[in-house]
């Protein structure tokens, strides 16, 4: 599978206002609303402060706004619906998906290179109408395949500019791999698991028990994409639980040798393998709603788990 990563440069910021608001109105989205969101982005202003105090006009979507990812997703809505109707993909049941879009996040996808390039063509028109600039330099090639397998890297094109290849990427907080592989996710979040228990130790060391438990629950429990892990050495596996139990204890000031499971039932925090399963189980549950919402025949496959 052909896979490309598309990077959009400063993408809130160059947002069309009079296209996004046609596309609000188009939507029937009542007069007062749009009157409303025009006249909010289009006259809110800043300042800067040196010696002098600098008004400056601020023309974009803001960046970090909880109105913005929707906003932005209403504005390039069109070029999901262009690269869909490409028709080409891969096949989820009887749906053919060959993008995923998160903001500015864009990816694309075609199990050949030919139909790749005509995805990428559609994104380079799509730009010229709607001031988006990609990034060629941070938009990346990848290429799925097997182990041994034989394969030679032809040159994709954006705007006419030759895309590079890598073999990891990081797309929405989740590493992806040529293989398909989890072990470098998993270790990234072993790392990011000790680290974040150091800071919680060192800056709370001397707050209740109830404060620490909250805490934990709070920036150690959350294992995120571990619910998207699939292939994976066990080795990688039991690095991360060892850090999660290690983390725990030293949280609690009890010695390495001290039972990790003990602990968990006894102060009421879910164990590694419960958090594991309860992530997998809400992902299963979201899957299930789509398929029904989308009438895909693979939801008699999961509504049995």
């Amino acid at each position: 599978m052909y896979v490309c990563f598309l990077d959009a440069t400063k993408a809130f910021d160059r947002v069309d206002y009079t296209v996004l608001f046609q596309k609000l109105s188009s939507r029937n989205v009542p007069g007062y609303i749009v009157k409303f969101l025009w006249n909010w982005y289009s006259k809110h202003c800043g300042q800067a402060f040196n010696r002098i105090a600098l008004t400056f006009a601020m023309v974009y979507v803001r960046q970090g706004g909880m109105l913005s990812p929707f906003l932005f997703a209403l504005y390039i809505d069109q070029l999901s619906i262009h690269l869909q109707a490409v028709n080409v993909g891969c096949r989820l049941g009887n749906l053919i998906v060959n993008h995923f879009l998160f903001a500015d996040d864009i990816d694309i996808f075609a199990p050949s290179a030919k139909r790749l390039q005509e995805l990428l063509d559609v994104c380079s028109n799509f730009a010229d109408t709607h001031r988006v600039v990609f990034n060629v330099s941070k938009s990346q090639c990848l290429i799925v395949h097997s182990k041994g397998d034989t394969f030679t890297q032809p040159v994709f094109r954006l705007c006419s500019f030759a895309l590079p290849y890598t073999d990891n990427y990081e797309y929405l907080g989740h590493f992806i791999n040529s293989r398909l592989t989890d072990d470098a996710d998993i270790m990234r979040q072993t790392r990011s698991l000790y680290a974040t228990a150091n800071g919680v130790v060192r800056k709370f060391s001397s707050s209740s028990l109830c404060t620490k438990l909250l805490l934990f629950k709070a920036f150690c429990t959350p294992i995120y994409g571990c619910s998207l892990w699939c292939s994976m050495f066990q080795y990688s596996l039991n690095k991360l639980r060892v850090a999660y139990n290690d983390a725990f204890r030293f949280l609690l000031n009890e010695p390495r040798w001290c039972s990790a499971s003990r602990l968990f039932v006894l102060h009421n925090i879910p164990s590694f393998s419960a958090v594991i399963r309860k992530s997998i189980y809400s992902l299963r549950i979201v899957i299930m709603f789509l398929c029904r919402l989308f009438y895909c025949p693979i939801y008699a496959c999961y509504s049995h788990f």
